[in-house]
Order: C-alpha cells, then structure tokens, then sequence
C-alpha cells in the first residue's frame, strides 16, 4: 500500500498555508481522513521567540496540545481534527537543520500513515521537501554540538582548510557557494568524522511505502511583490519590532540560525539605532523579493511539481491526490 505524502510548495507570500489548511478541511469533510497532520517545513518558523517575523502564525481556532505522542506538541484545531506541526516550538539558541527536520517529519508520518491520516508537507525550502524520502544514510548524522562550538570560533577560509584536508574529494564537489558558506562546510565535516549507520528499517520500510506529490501555488510576479509589500506592513502593525527587541534581549544570537531570518539584521539595526526604520523596512523588503525571485527559479526548475493558481480548487486537489 502506498501513502500519500503531500507537499505545497512554492514561493514566499503565495498563500501556500491557507492553500494547506482548506486542503486539510475538505479532506476531513470528505471522510476520507479523521485527521490531518500539516507539517511546516520552514526552518525559521521552529522558533517561538520569532512568530511575526518568521510568519509563524498559527489559526486562531488552534490550540497547544500540551499531551501527545509526539517529540514536540503540535497545535490543533478545536474539532481535534488538524494537527500543526513545526512552528514555535524551538529556544532562540537551538539548532535546526534538514537532516533534523527529516527525522522529525518521518516520525509524524510514521504515526499518521499506521493510522490512515492524510499528511501535508507546506512552505519552506525546496531542500526540506526534497529530503524526506533520501536514502542517504549521511542525513541520519545528528548535529555534533562539540564540533559545532569548535566550528563557530573558525574562519571560512580554516573549515574550507579542514575539509580540503579530510575529504578532499567532498570538498571538490561542492559549488562556490556552498564552499563559502561556513554552516555547510561545518555539516560536511561533521559527516565525514561521523560514523554513518544505515538507514533504521521502519524508515526505509516508510520510504519505500510513501508517494511524494508536489503541488506548487503561483501567483503573477506583480502581485507577489505586492502581497510581500502588504506582509512587511501587517508584521509591522502586530509588533515585529518590539519583537525583535525582545529577541535581541535572549544573548548568544547574533551567530545563530535564529538571527538569518530575513528582515531580523535589518529590524535589529534600527532597534540599535543604527538605522532608520524606512531604511530597516525598505532593506527587508527588498529582501523578501528577491529570496521570492531565487524560490521561483529553483521551484520551476522541478519536474514534478503540478503547478495551482489562485483560487485553488482544493475538492479536485483532493481528487488528485486520492487517484
């Protein structure tokens, strides 16, 4: 028997979660499913102490689920029917990275599928989607947090030195960019020093048992920059600064997967006085945009996705995915 594994992808401020979310609605109301697991896949979204700007924003009908089987509690909704996994739920200083994200997500499926409920992967980065279902035992290598604090008093140039030196053939395959960018260089040599094990048998009894269906949500480049201009303004109103003030407050993030979320560099240069707040916004905005236009790019490059406009019927969706 093979299950359905659905992934709403697409670009930043497309509506991919509202998309997710009537999906998970119809599919409940079809009878098909007495519950759907909704999955979020961005890496940013796991903090708590960054709801607004990471736009982490969880339906007012949904609730913490304080007692569960899960590692961390979802939210669900107030028919108990949807459960929200993926958001709020991290410390400012806590590690998070696609081979974590995996585990964390196979194991929802692993629960969802023995119990026939449907599972929505929504949003985030085309790697998180794209992992899931690799056999590539190298994912299974947990964070190393000795390593990492080793890592983070070295240069570019020093980990690049590393890896040149202990997998030199690793090293070589890497693109440019991945060569420069300190957490991928300290990833690489945290595998390449690891014992990789193979994969543990329910996770390649899931896999083998689990099919992928992407379905992309787009909209016209025009309204998509709009709809991220109108974004930055309602964070605006509900209190991103004052978030992002908070934030600063935590220590120990300025270097922390927590601190590159987009607009946070630019809100904590104007909560430092450092910059005006037209600057702080104008800079993130633009920001938003072109992180927009690289999603674009990389997501229609992929084969399989079935690209939906708006409005998406989310009935046939359902059909789609039922065949």
């Amino acid at each position: 028997m093979s299950y359905p594994l659905v992934s709403i992808v697409g670009t930043t401020a497309t509506g991919k979660t509202d998309v997710a979310l009537a999906l998970a609605e119809a599919a409940v109301a079809s009878e098909k499913y007495s519950r759907v697991h909704l999955i979020s896949a961005d890496s940013r979204q796991v903090y708590r102490d960054l709801p607004i700007l990471s736009g982490a924003d969880v339906p007012e009908d949904f609730e913490l689920l304080e007692f569960s089987e899960f590692e961390f509690s979802p939210f669900i909704n107030k028919d108990k029917t949807i459960l929200l996994h993926g958001v709020s739920m991290l410390a400012a200083t806590d590690e998070w990275s696609v081979a974590v994200f995996r585990e964390f997500a196979l194991k929802i499926m692993r629960t969802a599928f023995a119990q026939n409920e449907l599972v929505i992967v929504v949003g985030g980065t085309g790697l998180y989607h794209k992992h899931l279902l690799q056999t590539d035992p190298d994912l299974n290598v947990p964070p190393n947090e000795v390593w990492r604090a080793e890592a983070a008093a070295l240069s570019v140039e020093e980990l690049q030195k590393l890896l040149a030196s202990e997998a030199p053939e690793r090293f070589e395959a890497m693109n440019n960019s991945d060569k420069n960018n300190p957490r991928r260089l300290q990833r690489a040599l945290e595998i390449v020093r690891a014992h990789t094990e193979p994969l543990p048998a329910w996770q390649s009894e899931l896999i083998a048992n689990t099919k992928q269906l992407y379905f992309g949500v787009s909209i016209t480049a025009e309204k998509l920059t709009d709809r991220i201009a109108k974004r930055v303004q309602k964070r605006l109103q509900q209190g991103v600064l004052d978030e992002v003030s908070a934030a600063l407050q935590l220590g120990a993030v300025a270097d922390s997967q927590f601190a590159t979320t987009l607009g946070f560099a630019e809100l904590a240069a104007h909560v430092s006085d450092e910059i005006s707040e037209l600057d702080a916004v104008g800079s993130w905005t633009i920001s938003e945009v072109q992180y927009a236009k690289r999603q674009q790019v990389w997501w229609k490059k992929q084969s399989d996705v079935v690209w939906l406009t708006h409005p998406v019927d989310v009935a046939a969706l359902l059909e789609n995915i039922a065949e």
